[in-house]
């Protein structure tokens, strides 16, 4: 039984309509990143940490958003306060932090994300002995 040609073709029409559907949606997600202004959203992130946490978040760089297979968002210059008790006034100084968000989960509805502290000058034991943190 051999298959017609023009099945064949209709097969390779449709599939090239589908790769190329997929490819105009990636492109349409990186421009979306790329555009969105992250830096507003600053200052709602500092007080939900307070909030949250009873210490102060210090943001002082410009988010950047990292494309890639594993994309990222990235910023500089962040510091976590210490506790009242704490010998230090910062418990963590990044000179950058990026939090990585895992494609496959996020295809499945959950959110995975892996923070990376970088050049940190105060890092908890953990993330000494380990290069990463969860702060």
């Amino acid at each position: 039984m051999t298959i017609s040609r023009r099945l064949v073709r209709n097969l390779l029409i449709a599939l090239g309509a589908v790769v190329g559907l997929l490819a105009a949606v990636a492109v349409a997600v990186v421009v979306v990143l790329k555009t969105t202004d992250f830096n507003k959203y600053k200052g709602a992130i500092e007080q939900e940490v307070k909030q949250i946490t009873g210490r102060d978040l210090n943001i002082a760089g410009q988010f950047e958003v990292i494309v890639g297979l594993n994309p990222s968002l990235a910023v500089d210059n962040v510091s976590f306060s210490n506790a009242a008790w704490g010998t230090k006034p910062d418990m963590v100084v990044a000179k950058r932090f990026e939090i990585q968000i895992e494609l496959l989960p996020l295809l499945h509805g959950a959110i995975r994300s892996s923070p990376t502290p970088r050049s940190c000058s105060r890092p908890t034991r953990k993330a000494a002995a380990t290069g990463s943190s969860r702060l």
